[in-house]
């Protein structure tokens, strides 16, 4: 392979998984980046603004910008599933 030709590694469908993370701490972080797309989904649909988006789902201002920007680290699983809960989202584990 020369310098102008890149290697594409294909990928597992857990981009945690991928970049070397443990599979239990990968899904849990895939888990919450999904759930965190459900909600930007919705309010992107609702149309809603940053004081919306905290006025709606009782959070600060702050929070509100970091659920925007998709900040998943300042989320754990359990508020995520309360907000998307409180957005009128079902959430359901799917066990295979």
């Amino acid at each position: 392979m020369n310098k102008n030709e890149s290697m594409i590694t294909k990928s597992c469908g857990n981009i945690f998984v991928d970049l070397g993370f443990p599979e239990d701490e990968a899904t849990v972080m895939h888990m919450r980046v999904e759930v965190m797309a459900h909600i930007n989904k919705r309010i992107v649909e609702n149309g809603w603004k940053l004081h919306d988006i905290a006025d709606q789902l009782g959070l600060t201002h702050l929070e509100a910008g970091q659920l925007l920007k998709t900040d998943v680290a300042n989320f754990n699983l359990d508020k995520l599933v309360f907000l998307a809960i409180r957005i009128g989202l079902r959430v359901q584990l799917d066990w295979r």
